[in-house]
């Protein structure tokens, strides 16, 4: 594993230095995919495992993962909360629990779609240059 010369901690680095310093990156190698498969599926199963926890605690424990306000319609199947959750518009948002948790969902809503939005394309070009570098 490379360490960085002296010259770059005291400041006085030249343009060889640099030029010797950024020929210390490596090339994309076949253990870099097997790296980010495995955090994805660990990542995917960290997720699953949380959504599992807690719809089994909330079936187990319904005062506490409910108010007073019910979402209306809500299924006794295994995601029945989620599909009621989703069927909702902002306006019954607010009337159930608030302003404040109407507009976090709204913000939340616009984050996605920024994301989506800058993403795509995003991912689309850089993902080919990555690939070729």
């Amino acid at each position: 594993q490379a360490t960085w010369p002296v010259c770059f901690m005291d400041g006085n680095a030249t343009d060889e230095d640099w030029q010797v310093a950024v020929s210390f990156n490596r090339k994309n190698s076949e253990r870099d995919t097997e790296s980010f498969a495995f955090a994805l599926l660990t990542s995917a199963l960290i997720g699953a495992g949380s959504l599992l926890c807690f719809t089994c605690l909330q079936r187990r424990f319904p005062v506490l993962y409910h108010r007073q306000a019910e979402l209306p319609q809500v299924s006794r199947k295994f995601l029945g909360w989620a599909i009621a959750s989703v069927r909702l518009s902002i306006d019954d948002v607010m009337d159930l629990v608030g302003l404040d948790q109407a507009m976090l969902l709204e913000f939340t809503h616009f984050s996605a779609r920024a994301m989506l939005a800058i993403g795509v394309p995003a991912l689309a070009l850089l993902a080919p240059l990555h690939a070729h570098a």
